[in-house]
Formats: C-alpha cells, sequence, structure tokens
C-alpha cells in the first residue's frame, strides 16, 4: 500500500488535459525500486528498530498477523467507535451468546497479546542467529588485531587468503596455522552452512586463533654452530 500513489491530471496549452506521475516526475527511484528501498538510507520505515513492524518484513506469519490486527482494527473503528448509542447496541446484539463491549474488548486485547509475544519470540531467535555470526567475525577481527601486533597491517579489500600469505611471510612459524584460518574463513562466507555448522566453524576458528598466538609467543631457536 505504501507504494501506491496518485495520477493528476493537468491542463497544457495547446495540449489539452495531459494526466501526469508526479511521483515519477520528483522521485523516479520510488518507482523503479518501491518507497521501501528509496528511503532506505533515511531509515523511515525504521528496519533497525526491535519494535517495528517492518523489521519483521519477511517474516510471512507476523506480515499475516499484522494483516489481521488492521482488518480487526479497521472493523472496530467502522462498528463501534463510529456508531453512536442504539446503533452500538443493535451491532452487538447480531453477535452469538451474550457479546458486549467489554467482550470485544478484551478479544481484542488477546490477539495483539499473541502477535506481540510471536514477535517477541521471533526477536530472540534473530539475536541468538546474529549472536552466533558475531561470534564469528569477532574471532576474524581479533585475528586482524593479531597480524596488526605482529607488524603486518590488514589492507582495505584484502582477501584472507592474501593477508594469511603476507603473515606467514613475516612470520614463517604461523604459516600452516594461517593458511588453514583463512581457509575457514572462506569457507564461511562463500559457502551456505547450517546454524550448528557455523557454531562448529566459529568455535575452530577460535582454536586456530589460539594457536596462532602460542607459535608467535615462541622465542625462535638459536641456530646451531658447526665446531672446528
Amino acid at each position: 500500500q505504501y507504494d501506491a500513489h496518485a495520477w493528476v491530471e493537468v491542463w497544457l496549452e495547446g495540449r489539452g488535459w495531459v494526466r501526469v506521475d508526479p511521483t515519477a516526475a520528483i522521485a523516479p527511484s520510488r518507482i523503479e525500486s518501491g518507497l521501501r528501498d528509496a528511503v532506505a538510507d533515511e531509515g523511515s520505515f525504521l528496519e533497525n528498530d526491535l519494535t517495528s513492524p517492518q523489521r519483521y518484513g519477511d517474516v510471512a506469519i507476523l506480515q499475516w498477523a499484522s494483516l489481521q490486527l488492521d482488518r480487526i482494527n479497521y472493523h472496530w473503528q467502522r462498528w463501534v467507535v463510529g456508531y453512536q448509542g442504539q446503533s452500538q447496541m443493535d451491532l452487538m446484539s447480531r453477535l452469538p451468546g451474550n457479546f458486549g463491549l467489554k467482550e470485544l474488548g478484551y478479544l481484542t486485547a488477546g490477539l495483539v497479546g499473541v502477535a506481540l509475544l510471536i514477535a517477541g519470540v521471533v526477536s530472540a531467535l534473530s539475536i541468538r542467529r546474529g549472536a552466533r555470526k558475531d561470534a564469528f567475525g569477532r574471532v576474524v577481527l581479533a585475528w586482524h588485531r593479531l597480524c596488526e601486533q605482529v607488524g603486518v597491517p590488514v589492507r582495505t579489500g584484502e582477501t584472507p587468503t592474501t593477508l594469511a600469505e603476507r603473515l606467514a611471510d613475516a612470520r614463517p612459524e604461523v604459516e600452516s596455522s594461517a593458511r588453514l584460518f583463512a581457509r575457514a574463513v572462506n569457507s564461511h562466507y562463500y559457502t551456505a552452512s547450517t546454524q550448528e555448522v557455523s557454531a562448529h566453524e566459529a568455535r575452530r576458528l577460535a582454536r586456530l586463533l589460539k594457536t596462532m598466538k602460542r607459535q608467535l609467543r615462541r622465542k625462535p631457536e638459536p641456530a646451531s654452530r658447526t665446531l672446528r
């Protein structure tokens, strides 16, 4: 519905009445990609707000629940709020059983409560998934810091493989661990994996990072001298 827009007709001398789409004239991106994408930079849809319905726009059951609540609210405004006195009583008399304004209020509150409960569960699951992904990302950032500490700063746009090769050139003792680490990062970001696999990958990556730290702390063995 928020992608809907109005046409207007304007009188142009020599042409008469001409139909014009003002939205396409001043903001063509709203026609080409939709209002949501057009105002993404403004934050108008509040996708990052945990309480915003737009955050869960891709969750079918929540979209359905939102539409049902809108439908209930519409009928409430039309048949209850919009009526006065006897008209309200006539409407209530058509409902089955002893169903009055009080009972209808309870029903509406119950539906709203169920919708909020579903939204809370979905939000909790989303946060949990995000935390798992962040756990992997935190290990990668820790690796970047380790590289910088040993004099191998991360370059903009550098791939994990390239960084691992530069680290191995600077500190040969971590060559094997660095290459395995880069391979695990590439596998995580460029192949599909389940949540369980992602959690396992994060733990494996953390172990590789600890191995590299231990290897870097070791003092190099002194070169053996040849007796003459």
